[in-house]
């Protein structure tokens, strides 16, 4: 099983007129993270109502450039429940971990070493919650 994710670009011309909000629907297999105007200047996170042109490329992470493709119509994307509300965090570092692997405890422990007290962790992956948890479990 791979576990590695990687970035590429594609411009999809059937996204033109949607916003970039719309766009990130449209990937089963990978996260929308960006896009690339004119094949030169590349913008991360942009804007949700940001208008995708036909020749505007589409940034993404995935497992691989033939693992996903442009779906003609949105896709459910199960995102799970609301997390607890903390308490407010003392530090201004944000993690996010993309993917997963079974060694995510080995991974923590070493940045809890690094990191303040209060830094955030978001894992953004398809295993689900209840297999994350387990599996963090059996690690102790």
């Amino acid at each position: 099983m791979r576990l590695a994710a990687e970035f590429y670009t594609k411009v999809h011309p059937e996204l033109a007129g949607k916003a970039f909000g719309e766009c990130v629907e449209h990937f089963k297999m990978a996260v929308a993270i960006g896009v690339v105007e004119n094949g030169k200047r590349v913008v991360l996170n942009p804007p949700n109502d940001y208008v995708i042109q036909k020749d505007t490329g589409i940034v993404v992470v995935a497992e691989d450039d033939d693992a996903y493709e442009c779906e003609a119509a949105p896709v459910r994307i199960d995102v799970g429940s609301l997390p607890v509300k903390r308490p407010e965090s003392t530090s201004n570092d944000r993690l996010l971990f993309v993917g997963w692997t079974d060694n995510i405890k080995g991974m923590l422990e070493i940045l809890n070493t690094i990191f303040d007290p209060g830094t955030e962790i978001h894992l953004l992956n398809r295993t689900p919650e209840a297999d994350r948890l387990r599996r963090l479990k059996e690690q102790g």
